[in-house]
């Protein structure tokens, strides 16, 4: 027979504070990722675009980050498959991780309607990172040269306010209110 008492209690209550976090954790996690897949479409997008009206060769955008791995290929004009299959996955999962960074950072601690904000502001600081920082290390400096100070600046605003707006579903208020979209919002086993 075993007796119950207060620790039962206690330990009992840490638990679901534990699996509680975990789950808050995991949603700040998950609406980061997907927030920064999003927000990160709509700066290559940009580049591209802004890449097109410059040169008229979009390619280059999506193989530039590639530069380290596979050389003058990344810089070459015209397409190469792998290369911009792989500078692709390469800028998806920089700008996913950012958006898992951005997550945690925002989930709870912004008010929804200050996310976009929030994720605006935070564009600024992956670009500082990234232009000063990430990519000399990566060997890729010459990915700047590639877009205007002025277009990476508005590219990452714009990336960061819409991975800001992306997360809004995901997010939990400051004051409270409870995500749209995660765990709170599914059925039970």
């Amino acid at each position: 027979m075993r007796v119950t008492g207060a620790m039962d209690d206690v330990d009992g209550y840490v638990a679901l504070v534990r699996i509680g976090l975990r789950g808050e954790l995991k949603q700040a996690v998950d609406g980061g990722l997907a927030a920064g897949f999003v927000g990160g479409a709509v700066l290559v997008l940009l580049f591209v675009l802004q890449r097109s009206m410059v040169s008229g060769d979009a390619w280059v955008v999506l193989k530039m980050l590639t530069g380290p791995i596979l050389g003058s290929v990344a810089t070459a004009p015209g397409f190469h498959a792998g290369a911009a299959l792989l500078g692709t996955f390469l800028h998806f999962a920089v700008a996913a991780a950012w958006g898992a960074v951005f997550g945690v950072l925002a989930y709870g601690r912004t008010a929804k309607h200050m996310t976009i904000l929030a994720g605006a502001a935070f564009g600024v600081v992956v670009w500082v990172v990234m232009f000063y920082l990430a990519l000399p290390i990566w060997g890729a400096t010459s990915v700047r040269s590639y877009v205007s100070v002025l277009g990476a600046i508005i590219g990452h605003i714009a990336y960061g306010a819409a991975m800001g707006a992306s997360f809004i579903p995901f997010q939990k208020g400051r004051h409270g209110e409870e995500p749209s979209f995660g765990p709170a919002h599914t059925a039970p086993p």
